[in-house]
């Protein structure tokens, strides 16, 4: 089995609604329950440390332009290997409303070994100069592997090697005849400045 073909993930898909009076709040109904899905069961995103109440569901509340919310989650390596961390989103919708929001976290790239559970905040940024937006949704998608992120040749290092992959692939698309699927370092079917800033925040580090 190739290290690639070790990679899991656990998909969260947060479904928030919002009305816009001057300022965005939650429906009245609340967000939608929607089950964590994964490819299996390396990886559980809950609510608490000790890991009992699984996290399916996140509900953003009230933002105003401009603002941001935290949410903190804890994340645990269900399985006897390993492995690190990555945040991605899927699925905008509108698509355009992910130029006005973004999601980040603070995970620090380091290991998490068997059994461990990391506590990591999940913020959401809104753009102060966000409008026309009535209701939106969209998926994060938690990542594990068991190789770093952005160590594309598998060496257990992220060097020059690394970069020069993404580099040389940048732009490229999975549809296309040149695509290097190893350089697509978030999996989302494109080389772009996403990977590359994944890579040269990584760039440096040696592991084991």
């Amino acid at each position: 089995m190739s290290p690639r073909d070790l990679h899991s993930f656990v998909a969260i898909t947060l479904v928030t609604l919002a009305l816009i009076f001057g300022m965005w709040q939650a429906s009245e109904t609340g967000s939608s329950n929607v089950t964590a899905l994964s490819t299996n069961a390396s990886i559980g995103v809950f609510w608490d440390s000790a890991a009992t109440q699984t996290c399916d569901q996140i509900d953003w509340g009230q933002l105003n332009p401009g603002s941001r919310k935290n949410v903190v989650v804890f994340v645990k390596n269900q399985i006897n290997e390993t492995l690190f961390y990555l945040l991605t989103t899927q699925q905008w919708s509108p698509p355009d409303v992910s130029n006005s929001l973004a999601l980040h976290w603070d995970y620090d790239n380091a290991a998490a070994h068997s059994g461990t559970t990391k506590r990591v905040c999940l913020t959401l940024l809104a753009s102060p100069r966000i409008e026309g937006i009535i209701d939106f949704s969209f998926n994060i998608v938690i990542k594990s592997s068991t190789y770093m992120w952005s160590d594309i040749n598998y060496d257990k290092k992220i060097d020059i090697w690394d970069v020069g992959m993404v580099v040389r692939a940048y732009n490229l698309c999975a549809s296309g005849q040149a695509w290097n699927e190893k350089a697509d370092i978030n999996q989302d079917g494109t080389v772009n400045i996403k990977d590359v800033a994944i890579t040269s925040k990584n760039y440096g580090t040696i592991y084991v």
